[in-house]
């Protein structure tokens, strides 16, 4: 069967000239491995999904955000602002044996949560 004509690299900002396919044997690879690391990460999106469905965990979260209803990020700087989810400091994805330890949850607003889950992210992949 004849080869297909040369296109350039899907990838962005790559020169490289292709005749099978749409990315170059470099990007193909790294391409790849992150299609493996969506399947790894959908799974333990399924797992976590289940442990935040559970009762124990909603009761535990009902009782720690009765008994810590602000932000504690937020009073550190002075501000009063209710808290609307239940933080564990330490991610289950780190350390899942602390999923349910009291003393590894805090209560934030959401955007003092999403800016401590950024921050989390960016150093696992560093």
């Amino acid at each position: 069967m004849p080869r297909s004509a040369p296109s350039p690299c899907t990838y962005p900002h790559c020169a490289k000239v292709v005749y099978e396919g749409s990315r170059c044997d470099e990007h193909r690879v790294r391409y790849n491995s992150k299609q493996e690391k969506k399947y790894r990460t959908s799974d333990e999106r399924a797992e976590l999904t289940k442990f935040y469905q559970s009762l124990q965990w909603r009761k535990l979260r009902q009782y720690h955000i009765t008994r810590n209803p602000l932000c504690k990020s937020c009073g550190d700087s002075g501000l009063t602002i209710v808290a609307d989810v239940v933080d564990h400091i330490e991610e289950i994805r780190d350390n899942p044996q602390r999923r349910l330890d009291t003393t590894n949850l805090q209560s934030l607003c959401h955007s003092c949560h999403n800016r401590k889950t950024a921050e989390v992210r960016k150093q696992r992949t560093i």
